[in-house]
C-alpha cells in the first residue's frame, strides 16, 4: 500500500490541543492509517470511539479535510474535553461525525 491511499478520505477538526477525524475507506486502509496514527509519537491518548461500515464517503471530496483554528472549534473541543475528558465511553461517534461533518460543509 503507498504512504496515502487515494482511496482513504476523512476530515480533521484540531483546535485547543485536540483534535477529532473521521477516516473513511476500506477497512485495510483504515486500520492501517489508524495504526500509523496510533504508533506516531506525536499523538497521545488516541482513542477510538466508532468504528462502523458506511455506504458512501461522506468526506469524498477530500483526501484529509481540515478544521481548525474557528472560535467553533474551539469552543466545541474545549467543552467537550471538559464534559468527558475524552474518555471513549462517554463520547458519542454519531454526534462527533455530525458536527465534523457540519464544520466541513461550513468551511467549504
Amino acid at each position: 500500500m503507498d504512504a496515502w491511499d487515494k482511496s482513504l478520505t476523512g476530515a480533521l477538526m484540531f483546535s485547543g490541543g485536540y483534535s477529532v477525524q473521521v477516516l473513511e475507506g476500506e477497512q485495510e486502509s483504515v486500520e492501517a492509517t489508524f495504526e500509523r496514527i496510533q504508533q506516531d509519537s506525536r499523538h497521545g491518548n488516541v482513542q477510538l470511539v466508532a468504528f462502523e461500515p458506511v455506504a458512501e464517503h461522506s468526506f469524498g471530496n477530500w483526501s484529509m479535510a481540515y478544521i481548525g483554528k474557528l472560535g467553533e472549534a474551539d469552543e466545541y473541543l474545549s467543552g467537550l474535553a471538559e464534559k468527558t475528558s475524552f474518555d471513549p465511553a462517554s463520547l458519542d461517534g454519531q454526534h462527533l461525525f455530525q458536527t465534523l461533518k457540519e464544520r466541513v460543509l461550513e468551511a467549504a
